[in-house]
């Protein structure tokens, strides 16, 4: 079998890892890389020792095509095979250091065909170097065309001569197209881009300031909840009562104290030291220090008996014992005997004495007391204080014309929880409030307010000026008979225009410049100023479509 072998040719750009990719990449046995002039990545011994070693490692015999002597030591030192031309027999420089042998430009050409069966050494032919089996094979390097691209196979052709001197101009497809594609969308962006230039963005805009005249007008109306609907002739408006019922809680803590413990007793002794009998009721108060005592029955006492030395008697009628009872519970009231008490409501000189007093016991929890309850109402009014408005205003939002002249609230029902005096640790005061108030429809109101505005100008050629017609009326209700029934006053102060067609007169500007819509409207009737302006800058004239201009109208001073 003859050797397989490939011919590279080189170009002078190619570092030396583009020539070991060459190398490495060939799929032949055999690579003879053709050599420019002035080859200067091969000018280093290190460069030419790595191209060497790279083709020994991918094992690929490696000649170097080239007359260089600049290369010869070069490649002597790295054991490269060096051939003139394709057609000369390859062999190992001298090296500078064993000085081995040289080329000799007279040896034979290996013929394809022969066969040499002496050993490798630096005279033999490429083909003995790269010889698979025991068959070696001349090698011929005069058989291969020059190559398309830096890395494609050559075929061979018997008799041609390589040109050595010529490098073939390839075509960079990829490039080519990559630019074929750029300019196509540039195209297609260009074309879209007049479309919406052209077609889409082009708007105008007309601004008309027009002269006003003011009107003012008065409606008088009957409201009444009996009617179902307004009656524009008679000028009378459905009217109702609207309430909202409101409860509003509040929580506070309940500060007070009360003893519910046991309350003590005893008896106490009363003497009548007066000149006249003395009735003392039960439940009078007997006290003495800050402590009372509650007789629990009547007594009735004699005037007073005294000794001859005018000295007031310890016994008789005149002196009762009764039972007392502590007027609140506590341990406090539990005194020992003592005298001195006061008799509450007792005239001159009636005298108490106690005995022993027990079995009070203290108990103290915690109630709610006024003042607690006061606190929580006082926070409930600061909550609702805005209600009655916040009503009105949600009867607003849903079409109707509130009356606020006419809103009322009811007295607030107040409930507390638990009651005052009871033990708690937190009580709830709850307000309910009803707010009520006098209705009609806005949509009613505003009918009828507006055929009285439009009495006062011609209507052919006038137009009342847009937006809320009830917007800034003064609304007065007198003469009211019922809660639905009354009369109702309405002023009104606004201001008419011309009537302009705006869609008429868009048809009239299309693919007008703007001095040209200026001349055609700034001399009709009502007009007092035109603007005009294009969108974007480059537009100059209004669009062919009338859905592209847009004519506002604004009322002057």
């Amino acid at each position: 079998m003859n050797p397989s072998k490939d011919t590279i040719y080189v170009d002078p750009e190619d570092e030396i890892t583009s020539l070991i990719d060459k190398v490495q990449s060939s799929e032949q046995k055999i690579v003879a890389l053709v050599l420019p002039k002035r080859m200067t990545v091969l000018q280093s011994v290190v460069n030419m020792r790595l191209l060497k070693k790279a083709a020994d490692d991918a094992s690929k015999r490696l000649v170097l095509i080239t007359s260089e002597a600049s290369l010869l030591p070069l490649a002597g030192v790295a054991g490269v095979h060096i051939a003139r031309n394709l057609t000369s027999k390859p062999s190992i420089p001298p090296s500078p250091v064993d000085g081995s042998s040289a080329i000799n430009e007279s040896d034979p050409v290996v013929e394809q065909g022969e066969t040499d069966d002496t050993p490798v050494d630096k005279a033999a032919a490429v083909g003995a170097l790269a010889a698979a089996s025991d068959d070696t094979e001349t090698v011929e390097l005069d058989d291969v065309e020059p190559p398309i691209a830096d890395k494609a196979k050559k075929s061979k052709v018997a008799g041609a001569k390589s040109k050595k001197d010529k490098k073939l101009l390839v075509p960079n497809f990829d490039k080519f197209r990559l630019w074929l594609l750029i300019g196509a969308l540039a195209l297609i962006g260009l074309i879209v881009f007049l479309i919406f230039a052209i077609f889409i963005l082009p708007k105008a805009t007309v601004t008309l300031t027009t002269e006003t005249i003011p009107v003012n007008a008065t409606l008088t109306a009957t409201t009444s909840g009996q009617a179902k609907e307004v009656d524009e002739a008679k000028n009378i408006l459905p009217a109702a009562v609207k309430d909202l019922k409101q409860a509003t809680s509040e929580k506070a803590a309940a500060t007070g104290q009360k003893d519910v413990g046991t309350k003590a007793s005893g008896v106490v002794t009363i003497t009548n030291c007066t000149d006249n009998g003395v009735a003392i009721p039960a439940g009078t108060g007997i006290s003495k220090d800050g402590l009372t005592f509650l007789t629990t029955e009547t007594v009735n006492l004699d005037e007073g008996e005294f000794t001859s030395g005018g000295v007031c008697q310890n016994n008789g009628d005149h002196v009762e014992t009764v039972d007392v009872i502590a007027q609140t519970p506590g341990d406090k009231f539990n005194v020992a005997p003592v005298s001195g008490y006061q008799v509450a409501g007792a005239a001159g000189d009636v005298r108490a004495s106690g005995g022993q007093m027990s079995g009070g016991v203290s108990k103290v929890i915690r109630v709610a007391t006024d003042q607690d309850v006061d606190g929580a109402k006082q926070k409930i009014a600061t909550k609702t204080a805005n209600s009655a408005e916040d009503f009105y205003k949600q009867l607003e939002s849903t079409g109707s014309v509130v009356l606020r002249e006419t809103g009322t609230n009811s007295d607030p029902k107040v409930i507390i929880t638990p009651g005052v005096g009871q033990e708690a640790t937190e009580i709830t005061v709850t307000q309910e409030v009803t707010y009520s108030v006098m209705t009609v429809a806005k949509d009613d109101l505003t009918k009828l307010l507006t055929n009285a505005l439009k009495k006062e100008i011609n209507t052919k050629t006038q137009e009342l000026s847009p937006g809320d017609v009830l917007e800034k009326a003064t609304l007065r209700l007198s003469d009211r008979k019922s809660p639905t029934d009354a009369t109702l006053t309405v002023d009104k102060s606004t201001i008419a225009r011309p009537i302009i067609d705006t869609e008429s007169l868009k048809r009239e500007v299309v693919g007008m410049k703007s001095g040209e819509v200026k001349g055609l409207l700034n001399n009709r009737p009502g007009i007092k100023q035109v603007d005009v302006k294009f969108s974007p800058f480059w537009v100059s004239n209004t669009p062919k479509k009338t859905d592209k201009i847009t004519v506002n109208v604004n009322t002057g001073n």
